[in-house]
Protein backbone atom coordinates (compact mmCIF):
# COMPACT_ATOMS: atom_id res chain seq x y z
CA UNK A 1 0.00 0.00 0.00
CA UNK A 2 1.30 3.47 -0.86
CA UNK A 3 1.78 5.70 2.09
CA UNK A 4 0.13 8.69 2.46
CA UNK A 5 1.77 12.29 1.15
CA UNK A 6 1.69 15.10 3.60
CA UNK A 7 3.12 18.19 3.61
CA UNK A 8 6.53 19.89 2.82
CA UNK A 9 7.55 22.41 4.83
CA UNK A 10 9.68 25.54 3.95
CA UNK A 11 10.53 27.87 6.61
CA UNK A 12 11.09 31.84 5.89
CA UNK A 13 12.62 34.20 7.97
CA UNK A 14 9.12 35.20 9.60
CA UNK A 15 6.96 32.55 8.76
CA UNK A 16 6.23 28.79 7.59
CA UNK A 17 4.53 27.89 4.35
CA UNK A 18 3.04 24.04 4.42
CA UNK A 19 3.60 23.27 0.67
CA UNK A 20 0.75 20.28 0.43
CA UNK A 21 1.54 17.44 -2.42
CA UNK A 22 -2.36 16.32 -3.17
CA UNK A 23 -4.84 18.39 -4.47
CA UNK A 24 -7.94 18.87 -2.15
CA UNK A 25 -11.21 19.79 -3.20
CA UNK A 26 -13.29 22.08 -0.80
CA UNK A 27 -16.47 23.33 -1.52
CA UNK A 28 -17.18 26.90 -1.79
CA UNK A 29 -19.87 26.71 1.29
CA UNK A 30 -18.33 29.56 3.43
CA UNK A 31 -17.75 26.88 6.29
CA UNK A 32 -14.72 25.90 7.79
CA UNK A 33 -12.97 22.56 5.92
CA UNK A 34 -10.06 20.84 7.31
CA UNK A 35 -7.13 19.24 5.54
CA UNK A 36 -4.32 16.54 6.88
CA UNK A 37 -0.94 18.40 6.76
CA UNK A 38 0.84 15.63 8.83
CA UNK A 39 0.15 13.06 11.18
CA UNK A 40 3.28 12.79 13.58
CA UNK A 41 4.24 10.49 16.85
CA UNK A 42 5.74 12.02 19.88
CA UNK A 43 6.72 10.80 22.52
CA UNK A 44 4.76 12.19 25.50
CA UNK A 45 5.63 12.46 29.04
CA UNK A 46 2.78 11.82 31.77
CA UNK A 47 2.78 13.86 35.06
CA UNK A 48 0.53 13.75 37.77
CA UNK A 49 0.27 17.06 40.05
CA UNK A 50 -2.56 17.65 43.16
CA UNK A 51 -3.14 20.75 44.92
CA UNK A 52 -5.56 19.34 47.58
CA UNK A 53 -5.84 22.04 49.78
CA UNK A 54 -7.75 23.69 46.62
CA UNK A 55 -9.54 20.69 45.51
CA UNK A 56 -9.24 17.04 46.33
CA UNK A 57 -7.89 15.82 42.99
CA UNK A 58 -5.16 14.85 40.76
CA UNK A 59 -4.63 16.06 37.67
CA UNK A 60 -2.79 14.39 35.10
CA UNK A 61 -0.58 16.67 32.86
CA UNK A 62 1.39 15.70 28.84
CA UNK A 63 4.74 17.12 28.27
CA UNK A 64 5.56 16.74 24.61
CA UNK A 65 8.77 17.99 22.58
CA UNK A 66 7.95 19.22 19.33
CA UNK A 67 10.90 17.24 17.92
CA UNK A 68 9.63 18.45 14.33
CA UNK A 69 11.37 20.75 11.50
CA UNK A 70 8.15 23.29 12.02
CA UNK A 71 5.68 24.53 14.20
CA UNK A 72 2.71 23.61 16.04
CA UNK A 73 -0.22 25.83 14.91
CA UNK A 74 -2.22 27.46 17.91
CA UNK A 75 -5.54 26.00 18.01
CA UNK A 76 -8.47 23.63 19.51
CA UNK A 77 -7.32 20.21 20.25
CA UNK A 78 -9.00 16.92 20.89
CA UNK A 79 -7.17 14.88 23.47
CA UNK A 80 -7.31 10.89 23.29
CA UNK A 81 -5.89 8.07 25.94
CA UNK A 82 -5.90 5.00 24.89
CA UNK A 83 -8.92 6.01 22.07
CA UNK A 84 -10.69 7.72 24.65
CA UNK A 85 -12.09 11.17 24.62
CA UNK A 86 -10.24 12.76 27.43
CA UNK A 87 -10.73 16.33 27.11
CA UNK A 88 -10.66 19.44 24.93
CA UNK A 89 -8.00 21.79 25.36
CA UNK A 90 -6.13 24.79 23.52
CA UNK A 91 -2.54 24.81 22.20
CA UNK A 92 -0.68 27.70 21.82
CA UNK A 93 2.36 27.96 18.39
CA UNK A 94 4.65 25.72 19.48
CA UNK A 95 8.46 25.75 17.85
CA UNK A 96 10.79 23.27 16.97
CA UNK A 97 12.33 21.91 20.05
CA UNK A 98 9.75 24.19 22.52
CA UNK A 99 7.33 21.43 25.23
CA UNK A 100 4.46 21.08 24.33
CA UNK A 101 1.96 20.88 27.30
CA UNK A 102 -1.47 19.01 27.45
CA UNK A 103 -3.89 19.12 30.21
CA UNK A 104 -5.61 15.31 30.30
CA UNK A 105 -8.37 15.78 33.07
CA UNK A 106 -8.64 14.61 36.60
CA UNK A 107 -7.55 10.94 37.03
CA UNK A 108 -10.60 9.32 39.62
CA UNK A 109 -7.75 6.44 39.78
CA UNK A 110 -5.98 8.21 42.15
CA UNK A 111 -7.91 9.62 45.79
CA UNK A 112 -5.98 12.28 47.61
CA UNK A 113 -7.50 14.93 50.40
CA UNK A 114 -6.38 17.26 53.56
CA UNK A 115 -7.77 16.82 56.54
CA UNK A 116 -7.64 18.24 59.92
CA UNK A 117 -6.75 16.29 62.49
CA UNK A 118 -6.79 18.79 65.38
CA UNK A 119 -6.93 22.59 66.38
CA UNK A 120 -5.60 23.61 69.48
CA UNK A 121 -5.44 27.01 71.24
CA UNK A 122 -3.95 28.26 74.30
CA UNK A 123 -3.13 31.71 75.97
CA UNK A 124 -0.01 32.93 77.62
CA UNK A 125 0.84 35.67 79.31
CA UNK A 126 -0.77 38.15 82.04
CA UNK A 127 -0.89 41.53 81.05
CA UNK A 128 -0.20 41.80 77.19
CA UNK A 129 -1.84 38.22 76.40
CA UNK A 130 -0.48 36.23 73.26
CA UNK A 131 -2.57 33.64 71.76
CA UNK A 132 -0.94 31.13 70.12
CA UNK A 133 -3.04 28.32 67.39
CA UNK A 134 -1.57 24.91 66.60
CA UNK A 135 -3.02 22.80 63.20
CA UNK A 136 -2.27 19.26 62.46
CA UNK A 137 -3.15 18.00 58.81
CA UNK A 138 -2.89 15.11 56.93
CA UNK A 139 -2.74 14.96 53.71
CA UNK A 140 -3.85 11.01 52.22
CA UNK A 141 -3.30 9.41 49.08
CA UNK A 142 -4.27 5.92 47.77
CA UNK A 143 -3.26 4.71 44.26
CA UNK A 144 -6.29 2.61 42.52
CA UNK A 145 -4.31 2.23 39.50
CA UNK A 146 -2.08 -1.27 39.10
CA UNK A 147 0.93 0.82 37.47
CA UNK A 148 3.08 2.59 40.08
CA UNK A 149 2.76 6.08 40.03
CA UNK A 150 4.42 9.75 40.93
CA UNK A 151 2.27 12.56 41.73
CA UNK A 152 3.70 15.65 42.61
CA UNK A 153 1.80 17.05 45.81
CA UNK A 154 1.36 20.99 46.97
CA UNK A 155 0.33 22.88 49.77
CA UNK A 156 0.73 26.78 51.11
CA UNK A 157 1.43 27.72 54.95
CA UNK A 158 -0.53 31.12 55.72
CA UNK A 159 0.74 34.22 54.87
CA UNK A 160 1.43 36.91 57.31
CA UNK A 161 0.44 40.38 56.06
CA UNK A 162 1.32 41.73 59.84
CA UNK A 163 4.31 41.21 61.64
CA UNK A 164 3.10 40.43 64.60
CA UNK A 165 1.59 37.37 63.63
CA UNK A 166 4.44 35.15 63.05
CA UNK A 167 4.12 31.46 61.68
CA UNK A 168 6.39 28.59 62.77
CA UNK A 169 6.06 24.34 60.75
CA UNK A 170 6.68 22.21 62.86
CA UNK A 171 5.92 19.08 60.23
CA UNK A 172 7.71 18.58 58.23
CA UNK A 173 11.15 19.60 59.82
CA UNK A 174 11.83 22.71 57.68
CA UNK A 175 13.01 26.06 58.43
CA UNK A 176 10.06 28.36 57.11
CA UNK A 177 12.53 30.77 55.66
CA UNK A 178 13.66 28.39 53.23
CA UNK A 179 10.43 28.59 51.98
CA UNK A 180 9.95 30.51 49.09
CA UNK A 181 7.39 34.31 49.06
CA UNK A 182 4.41 32.41 48.41
CA UNK A 183 5.31 30.03 51.62
CA UNK A 184 4.76 26.70 49.52
CA UNK A 185 5.26 23.21 50.19
CA UNK A 186 6.05 20.82 47.45
CA UNK A 187 6.21 16.63 48.00
CA UNK A 188 7.01 14.37 45.01
CA UNK A 189 5.68 10.78 45.94
CA UNK A 190 6.02 7.20 44.21
CA UNK A 191 2.90 5.20 44.73
CA UNK A 192 2.68 1.52 44.00
CA UNK A 193 -0.33 -0.08 43.21
CA UNK A 194 -2.71 -0.32 45.81
CA UNK A 195 -0.60 1.60 48.42
CA UNK A 196 -1.23 4.46 50.83
CA UNK A 197 0.17 7.31 52.09
CA UNK A 198 -0.33 9.62 54.78
CA UNK A 199 1.95 13.58 54.73
CA UNK A 200 1.23 14.97 57.68
CA UNK A 201 1.33 18.93 57.69
CA UNK A 202 1.58 21.20 61.56
CA UNK A 203 2.18 24.58 62.24
CA UNK A 204 1.85 27.21 64.88
CA UNK A 205 0.25 30.56 64.35
CA UNK A 206 1.00 33.40 67.01
CA UNK A 207 -0.05 36.27 67.53
CA UNK A 208 -1.29 39.38 70.17
CA UNK A 209 -4.46 38.26 71.97
CA UNK A 210 -6.27 41.66 71.10
CA UNK A 211 -6.27 41.04 67.33
CA UNK A 212 -8.75 39.00 64.79
CA UNK A 213 -6.81 36.83 62.77
CA UNK A 214 -8.92 35.17 59.86
CA UNK A 215 -7.82 32.92 57.01
CA UNK A 216 -6.05 30.55 59.10
CA UNK A 217 -8.17 27.42 58.47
Amino acid sequence: MEKPKYSEVRAKELSTVFELPTKNSIPSDNSPHKVTIAINDLPVDFEYTSIPKILPKVYLKGKALNSKDYPMLEGDINVFVDNDFINRTYIHNTMPTDTIELALGVDESIQIEKVLINKFAESSGLISKTKRLTYAYEIQIKNSRSTEESINIYDQLPIAMDKDIKIELLVPDQNIEDLNNERKLEWNLNLKPGEKKTIPIKYQVEFPGSRKVYGLD
